[in-house]
């Protein structure tokens, strides 16, 4: 009788195990089951921006803060051409001039006429004519007499010779009132009245002005939120090139560069860029890299205060406020997210490259690939 009475109770067992292995009705395996709760599924890729050193700032270019050229140097070619009129009273017209004035030549000797035949300069003299600025004209002596140049001044048909070389007291800052009484300042230069209007122009002080490019007197003026360089030579021609705004020095992929904001719409656009990025998690912690790639953005370069922008790779910010004595008067500490160091550089690489000669051309390069 005790033998069935065991085997009873060894099969009970056994029922009550397998029901242990259950649940919920499954009857997958019990290692089965284990695999799938531990397990996760892979994440799904996350997209990573990516930036690269912006190759421009490598260039000479980018130290010149006379880089963004935007009027168009005096061009000799255009304001001498072949005279389209054979005679102008006794005299045979070779090259117009400014197309009001003509040379003229007897016995190998060259003469200046105006456009009603009026003799300027005499065919007795000079070996050869040129024009070097809008009303200028450079006067050369026969090579074996080696003489300095004669500059003759034209203007309304008349003509007067003047010294050599730039002459400061020939240039004069003048301020005006439009009809609405709207104050002006224009640089007068020889007596002739620039039609370039600001709303302030100053003279610029020596060594003040970071470039290779040669002047004889430089200005700075101011048109709105606008800035410019103007600049004159020793013919007193006029070139005008954008203003500083602003510094970016720049660390990427271990590479260091800086150039210049030279572009007023530039600027704006990456002020509101900075102000416009969020804020990322509070708990972030800088790193103790001291490699880490940064952008620095110094905002109102040549104005009495200035801001400087401070970004790292990993999206910490540092905001230094800088008074004109070199003083900080407030700083700010935040953190963006690292798409924001992303942002900036790609931005440098495509934007602010192309204030640059060796940006344009790089892009220019990049196009025909």
């Amino acid at each position: 009788m005790q033998l069935p009475r065991i085997a009873l109770l060894c099969v009970c067992a056994a029922v009550m195990l397998c029901g242990c292995d259950k649940q919920d009705g499954s009857s997958a395996p019990a290692e089965d089951k284990t695999i799938r709760v531990t397990s996760q599924l892979p994440a799904s890729p996350v997209e990573v921006k990516e930036y690269k050193y912006p190759e421009f700032l490598d260039s000479d270019d980018t130290a010149d803060m006379l880089s963004n050229v935007l009027t168009t140097p005096f061009d000799s070619a255009a304001a001498a051409v072949k005279s389209d009129i054979s005679e102008l009273g006794k005299y045979k017209p070779i090259l117009c001039l400014f197309g009001e004035y003509y040379t003229f030549r007897e016995d190998g000797k060259i003469g200046i006429l105006n456009k009603d035949g009026a003799v300027l300069v005499r065919a007795d003299t000079f070996s050869d004519a040129a024009p070097v600025s809008n009303h200028i004209i450079k006067l050369e002596y026969p090579q074996d007499q080696n003489k300095e140049p004669e500059l003759l001044f034209v203007n309304a048909g008349m003509g007067m010779m003047i010294s050599s070389g730039y002459d400061s007291s020939k240039v004069k800052i003048e301020e005006s009132e439009t009809e609405d009484g709207k104050k002006f300042s224009s640089l007068n230069i020889l007596g002739i009245k620039d039609q370039r209007r600001y709303d302030s122009i100053t003279q610029v002080k020596q060594g003040e002005i970071k470039t290779t490019v040669n002047y004889a007197a430089a200005f700075k003026a101011v048109s709105g939120t606008k800035k410019y360089y103007i600049l004159l030579d020793e013919y007193y021609n006029v070139t005008v090139c954008e203003g500083v705004y602003g510094k970016i020095s720049l660390k990427a992929g271990g590479r260091y560069g800086e150039c210049y904001i030279l572009d007023g719409d530039h600027y704006n656009e990456l002020y509101k860029m900075i102000t416009s990025f969020g804020s990322a998690a509070d708990n972030a912690k800088p790193s103790k890299d001291e490699q880490l790639d940064f952008v620095q953005i110094t905002f109102g370069s040549d104005s009495t205060d200035r801001t400087v922008v401070t970004v790292s790779s990993e999206g910490f910010c540092l905001r230094d406020s800088v008074q004109n004595s070199g003083q900080n008067s407030n700083k700010f500490f935040s953190v963006f997210p690292k798409e924001t160091f992303t942002d900036l550089v790609n931005w440098v690489g495509e934007v602010a490259s192309q204030e640059y000669a060796s940006g344009r051309e790089l892009a220019e390069t990049g196009r025909k690939q």
